[in-house]
């Protein structure tokens, strides 16, 4: 079924009935290793498709020419699905190499797609997806990505590398890629302690004319250059993953002279004129609060005490926790947190991550109670309203998963329904004729039977006067 046609091979091969019928295929394959799924069950089915062939099939496809772009993106997503949190997938993944000279690793092949802005927005969220999936729990691929940054390795020189294309991504105009490059990067410290800390060592020069500086320290200028609603999200996003549970990061962050200070002052301004600015201002309350809740007081400039004390007199704690929790309530935070897989008809569209928001979800009720320190009473009812609403969004997004869900399988019973009626008319038609050849087959037997009757009787007459006509000739 995924034998690839041969280089040079006409467009016939890829030809709509058969591309329809492949993807077809590929839906039943991720319907197999769902991350919906219970884990036991994608893995096991996972396995099957490493043993079975089907993943060195999917990688193939990756690999190769002339495939229609809508159909590699749904490829890209299947192998996505299939190595997602399995080691053993992850490993051979990592290890498959582009047909290229010299040759690549694809996961290397597939960022220069993602960061490339002339490609189709469908296949950049479906690599970045794929890199995704390759980071989930994947220790040894994060550090990998982190040591791509830190001491390239010979052969590496004078190649770019995947920590090379996202660093680069970050410095581009192109608002998409910034997002993109930021939340790729931002998966390879996701529960990684050891990462966060790595991560701290990395310089970056994009001036030759000045000295290196680190790239958390990079990453905020970057932050605070940006016009674009997107490329803030995809920083805040990467800074909001970065300083959680680290408080070195937080030191690092800290020294960085105008950080603080912007985001105060972007928190405390007046409402955004849209939906995306008010998601930046709660955004940069968050990463404040994550500064106060993983403060260890080793940043010479802010310890806890004199950041809640900033937001209290250039904010207002308010103020604060009305912009902190306006991001769980914004439509994009609703969309994101539903499924892994990014999903956007339109790149302004793509904001928030799954893995963030689930991250958010956690700490936010925390920095609330961290912020409002003197509070206890007030902070703990908060506290409490924080956790009752959530859990009633929960309640509400699982009830509109079952609402459409149910809508689905009404909708699948009432074509059957409509089927069975049709069935059914037709049966009745088909009873009813053989009803009427039966009835007309019945007085058909009748006067055969009759006739027959009357010749028999006719018979026995003439074979009566015969035999009496013998009997008369013998006297």
């Amino acid at each position: 079924m995924f034998t690839l046609p041969p280089d040079g091979a006409d467009d016939n091969c890829w030809a709509p009935q058969k591309t329809a019928i492949l993807f077809s295929v590929l839906l039943v394959v991720r319907c197999l290793v769902s991350p919906s799924n219970p884990g036991q069950v994608t893995l096991s089915c996972q396995k099957a498709l490493f043993t079975s062939g089907i993943f060195q099939a999917l990688t193939s496809i990756l690999m190769a020419s002339g495939v229609p772009i809508n159909f590699l993106a749904e490829a890209i997503c299947t192998l996505s699905e299939v190595i997602r949190g399995n080691h053993h997938n992850q490993q051979h993944f990592a290890r498959v190499m582009a047909p290229i000279s010299p040759p690549r690793e694809a996961i290397v092949i597939l960022l220069m797609s993602m960061v490339n802005e002339k490609q189709s927005f469908a296949l950049r969220c479906t690599v970045l997806y794929c890199f995704q999936c390759y980071l989930f729990k994947n220790e040894d691929g994060q550090a990998q990505v982190v040591q791509t940054l830190l001491s390239p390795s010979y052969s590496e020189v004078n190649m770019v590398t995947s920590g090379q294309l996202l660093c680069s991504g970050l410095y581009s105009h192109d608002s998409l890629s910034n997002w993109l490059s930021a939340v790729a990067l931002s998966h390879t410290l996701i529960e990684n302690p050891a990462q966060r800390e790595n991560l701290l060592r990395v310089l970056l020069s994009p001036d030759p004319n000045y000295r290196p500086v680190t790239l958390i320290h990079q990453v905020a200028l970057l932050l605070q250059q940006s016009n674009k609603a997107q490329s803030k999200i995809g920083f805040l996003i990467f800074l909001g993953t970065w300083l959680s549970h680290c408080h070195l990061a937080v030191k690092h962050f800290l020294e960085v002279p105008t950080a603080i200070p912007y985001l105060t002052a972007q928190v405390g301004s007046a409402e955004g004129e849209d939906d995306n600015e008010e998601l930046v201002q709660g955004l940069c309350a968050f990463v404040i609060g994550l500064c106060i809740l993983f403060n260890d007081g080793t940043a010479s400039s802010y310890d806890k005490d004199a950041l809640i004390q900033l937001v209290s007199n250039r904010i207002g704690l308010e103020v604060f926790s009305s912009k902190l929790s306006e991001v769980s309530r914004n439509e994009f935070y609703s969309r994101a947190s539903k499924l892994p897989q990014p999903r956007a008809t339109k790149p302004e569209e793509l904001l928030l991550d799954y893995e963030f928001c689930k991250l958010f979800k956690v700490l936010e009720s925390m920095i609330v109670k961290a912020v409002n320190p003197k509070e206890p009473s007030n902070s703990a009812v908060e506290i409490a309203e924080n956790g009752l609403v959530s859990e009633y969004k929960d309640v509400i997004r699982e009830q509109d998963r079952k609402i459409a869900e149910l809508q689905c399988k009404c909708d699948s019973l009432e074509k059957e329904k409509n089927q069975l009626k049709l069935t059914l008319e037709q049966l009745s038609s088909n009873v009813s004729q053989l009803s009427d050849e039966n009835t007309l087959l019945k007085a058909q037997v009748n006067k055969s039977e009759s006739v027959l009757h009357l010749e028999l009787k006719a018979f026995k007459a003439v074979e009566e006067r015969i035999q009496c006509s013998e009997f008369q000739t013998s006297l």
